[in-house]
């Protein structure tokens, strides 16, 4: 009866799932509120509607279990809301956000990685690779990706995108 009960022990231990929301994490390291900073980005094609801006800026409210990113893509531009409801991963002072969307003729998937470097630093880096579906094979968009890289800094505490 021993044996069983450290068997059936075992077996609840091994069956736990770690939660990998924001909660814990982000409390412990700090990082609970608003980061911003920029990211070079490189891209595979020259979009129809690039301005030429080789940097984007980017701001991260870290408030919930799922960060808000917003990205300005030109200097006069305001800032666009990028998706919501990504997958979250959280480890060790590392954030991993990613998602696809089916925009029917198109699909997008993004990723961003953020690693937590201090209470008041961190990098950022980010993936987008689209599908034009609907687009001939041959065509020039008819799948590209874009690519980023930079270096956030904590302007709050609290989540206020200004």
């Amino acid at each position: 009866m021993k044996y069983l009960a450290i068997i059936f022990s075992l077996i609840l231990i091994s069956c736990t799932v770690t939660d990998h929301g924001a909660g814990k994490f982000t409390e412990e390291k700090n990082t609970v509120g608003t980061w911003s900073g920029y990211i070079e980005r490189f891209s595979t094609t020259v979009l129809p509607d690039d301005k030429g801006e080789p940097y984007y800026k980017v701001i991260v409210l870290n408030c919930g279990k799922i960060p808000e990113i917003y990205v300005k893509l030109e200097e006069e531009g305001s800032f666009q809301k990028y998706y919501q409801n990504y997958d979250v991963l959280e480890s060790s002072g590392s954030l991993l956000m990613n998602i696809i969307h089916d925009g029917g003729a198109w699909v997008e998937s993004q990723t961003w990685g953020i690693v937590f470097i201090s209470s008041q630093k961190a990098d950022i880096q980010w993936s987008r690779m689209v599908s034009n579906v609907k687009a001939k094979e041959t065509h020039s968009l008819r799948s590209f990706g874009e690519l980023g890289y930079g270096e956030m800094k904590k302007v709050s505490n609290s989540c206020e995108k200004s």
